[in-house]
């Protein structure tokens, strides 16, 4: 058995829980593999990191998109040996939307590692506020072209534009096995 854990960068801090559970799993015959990519500019001036040997380093691609920085990490073929998936809880993460989709669609098994519910809470109830004023499209409120053209901030927009496309994308992939 193989569990993928898919980890922005690895702080120097966390390098011992990583070795701690690698250990354990190993014991029961179980495989960890770690995934990482870089630190954003901020992220990196912030905190040391450190790239485990026995790690699988991917490259980043890091846009700064309306104000923060999101994470491509394309780490897509690692995590197709996986068995389970361990994500970091992240929303900038946006390996972690098609993990997820490929978790809903049966592909794979995927858990979240992190700070847990109250992660979000924040954004959820900015969410929550812009589905009650605009209407929720899953709903069938609104189409969801109409929906998309409404988001105010061009930057997001073109995102949501970009990851949906790419969702038609990975499915008929994903289909294919």
């Amino acid at each position: 058995m193989r569990v993928v854990f898919v980890q922005k960068f690895v702080p120097h801090y966390r390098l011992p829980f990583f070795e701690r559970v690698r250990a354990e799993l190993a014991e029961r015959g179980i495989e960890l593999v770690l995934v990482y990519g870089q630190p954003d500019p901020y992220e990196g001036s912030k905190v040391r990191t450190v790239q485990p040997k026995w790690g699988t380093q991917v490259r980043s691609r890091i846009p700064h998109v309306a104000g923060r920085y999101l994470y491509w990490q394309n780490a897509r073929r690692h995590i197709r040996r996986g068995d389970l998936v361990v994500v970091e809880h992240a929303a900038k993460l946006t390996d972690n939307y098609l993990i997820y989709a490929s978790s809903r669609l049966g592909r794979v098994k995927m858990g979240y590692f992190g700070h847990g519910e109250n992660f979000q809470s924040k954004h959820e109830l900015g969410v929550s506020r812009w589905l009650k004023e605009f209407g929720d499209p899953r709903d069938g409120e609104i189409d969801l072209i109409d929906w998309i053209e409404r988001i105010p901030f061009r930057e997001t927009r073109n995102y949501v534009q970009r990851v949906l496309e790419g969702m038609n994308i990975y499915r008929a992939r994903l289909a294919r096995g």
